[in-house]
């Protein structure tokens, strides 16, 4: 019934909460359409982006700009809608989004935004710009995890496992709670045999998301190897449960079954998945 209301900032807020995005949208659409202030192009765009309404939210930051040309929030959420953005060639969104993310740091440096630039230089295969950008984040806010954890991945990638492991060590210490960044050193920790200790990440993970069907088998798996049968068998369990037509979980889950010789199990599992297929 939101739709049908009167537009006014205090309803599109509490359509916003109700989980009613799209009428929220409709709302900031018309109340920025009569008020035209940056503060109401603001709210249409932020949601914009959040529904992925790329041209909606292109024109609601230019008409921010038209206000103010060198707005250094509307400059840096050009970028992150240029960096995101589906529609058009991936190339042309890419250079576009380098283009107003440099305009933004211009302005006013942010580790945001810095750490946009990288990701954006990672995407156009501009390694050393990229690395440059996220430790100019870090200068910026050496608090500032997500810097810390792009470069571990890009160390990673490079083979160089001790500085990976460093970085996102780092990421981790300045924020716990951070998901990628405990199951990228798990499987950093994994790939080097370390099994112990990747089984302490991976339940980290499964601690911060416990619905997350990738980390249930990872830490599956690693438990397998440490022998750890019961805890295993659980955790593949707890992962086809909350996947239960995702056939890579069951496949794994039916050839561990058979390496404890519980044969007749794993081929009732497999004949559950041809039966789901």
């Amino acid at each position: 019934m939101a739709n049908l209301m009167a537009a006014t900032p205090e309803r599109a807020d509490a359509a916003e909460e109700s989980g009613d995005l799209d009428s929220a949208f409709r709302m900031w659409l018309e109340i920025s359409s009569k008020s035209q202030t940056s503060k109401s192009y603001f709210q249409l765009a932020r949601l914009a982006l959040t529904l992925r309404k790329w041209q909606a939210a292109e024109t609601a930051l230019l008409r921010i700009l038209e206000i103010n040309p060198n707005l250094p929030l509307a400059l840096g959420m050009l970028g992150a809608l240029f960096l995101n953005r589906t529609d058009g060639g991936r190339a042309n969104n890419l250079e576009a989004a380098k283009t107003w993310l440099l305009r933004s740091i211009e302005t006013a440096k942010t580790a945001p935004t810095l750490c946009l630039l990288g990701t954006v230089y990672s995407h156009l295969s501009e390694k050393a710009k990229a690395q440059e950008a996220w430790w100019t984040a870090i200068e910026v806010d050496g608090q500032y995890e997500e810097a810390y954890f792009n470069l571990g991945i890009l160390a990673a990638k490079d083979g160089n496992s001790e500085r990976a492991e460093n970085l996102l060590a780092k990421a981790i210490q300045i924020d716990p709670e951070y998901f990628s960044a405990h199951g990228r050193l798990a499987k950093l920790l994994r790939k080097q045999g370390r099994y112990p200790e990747a089984e302490r990440e991976f339940r980290r993970c499964v601690e911060i998301d416990p619905s997350h069907y990738l980390s249930r088998l990872y830490l599956a798996s690693v438990l397998a190897v440490l022998g750890r049968q019961v805890e295993a068998e659980y955790q593949f369990r707890k992962a086809i449960a909350i996947r239960p037509g995702k056939a890579v979980g069951m496949k794994l889950f039916a050839s561990y079954l058979e390496s404890l010789s519980r044969k007749d199990e794993a081929d009732k599992l497999r004949a559950r998945l041809a039966a789901m297929n």
